[in-house]
């Protein structure tokens, strides 16, 4: 059984994740039970540990998928062709993950709410984050 994060201590991957979850603890779903990073198995009908949510609010039941940069191109970080291959590889293994949450939330009548980064980057005051959040979560 996947150990359930502390509502109030996540462990994100990211910072926009972090800001993302406080926002929405602090300002659009206060009294929702919400977890970080946690894993598929919990609430829909896969096996795989390692397909994790970024964050799951359990009280909407819906899950925020925040795609970062590597979600929309393959990012090398080396320099050389190994590099390229490896950036590709995880590029598609992402996006094979991607369709396979898509399902298995669609499967679960689990509501999917992705944030693209660049969006979230456009994004300059809390008021606009506050509201670009509530109206993913109520539209």
């Amino acid at each position: 059984m996947a150990q359930k994060s502390n509502r109030f201590k996540p462990t994100f991957r990211s910072k926009a994740e972090k800001e993302i979850f406080n926002i929405l603890k602090d300002y659009t779903c206060p009294l929702a039970q919400m977890y970080d990073n946690y894993p598929y198995s919990e609430f829909t009908a896969t096996t795989n540990e390692k397909l994790r949510a970024d964050i799951y609010i359990k009280t909407f039941s819906f899950v925020i998928e925040y795609d970062g940069e590597f979600h929309y191109n393959p990012i090398n970080f080396g320099t050389g062709d190994v590099d390229k291959v490896k950036a590709n590889d995880i590029y598609e293994e992402v996006k094979k993950h991607d369709k396979l949450k898509e399902r298995l939330c669609n499967d679960a009548e689990i509501k999917m709410i992705r944030i693209s980064c660049f969006e979230w980057k456009k994004l300059k005051t809390l008021d606009e984050k506050i509201h670009y959040l509530y109206e993913k979560v109520y539209e």
